[in-house]
């Protein structure tokens, strides 16, 4: 069967100078290599109902062409991520190299987080921050 790659988020076809080029995600976005018996809208779907804003298929050319990061849904179910809260929708902001940062185990998570908002307070003891974040702010928990 031929590749089909589910991406989660924003692609782009054209370059900073808008030349086309092969599929770039945005950094806030996931890849999914998807297995020939996977149903990229089933897959879909189950993203968008943990708070992912869209996702879209790639197949025959553009499939090929693009050479990002890919995860199975496998590995997906595997990797734990930190999101904020929002009023009604939670989202992962965390970011590392332009890619969106996943985790190994909730306990790597929990470590980030926790550096995270301690980074954070000493921001505000030395004045470069107004109010640090608060772990209520946030929720740890697996892609899929």
């Amino acid at each position: 069967m031929a590749r089909r790659i589910l991406i989660v988020g924003e692609i782009h076809f054209v370059d900073e100078n808008g030349v086309e080029c092969a599929p770039q995600i945005e950094e806030d976005s996931i890849a999914v290599e998807l297995s020939e018996n996977e149903d990229p809208n089933v897959i879909g779907e189950e993203f968008l109902g943990r708070g992912y804003s869209a996702y879209t298929t790639l197949t025959g050319h553009d499939a090929e062409r693009f050479t990002g990061k890919t995860y199975t849904t496998e590995e997906l179910r595997n990797k734990w991520e930190v999101c904020t809260k929002f009023i009604s929708y939670e989202e992962n902001v965390w970011h590392e190299d332009g890619e969106l940062q996943l985790f190994d185990s909730e306990e790597a998570a929990k470590a980030e987080l926790d550096d995270h908002i301690e980074t954070c307070e000493s921001a505000v003891e030395c004045g470069y921050m107004d109010e640090a974040p608060t772990h209520d702010e946030f929720v740890i928990r697996t892609v899929l």
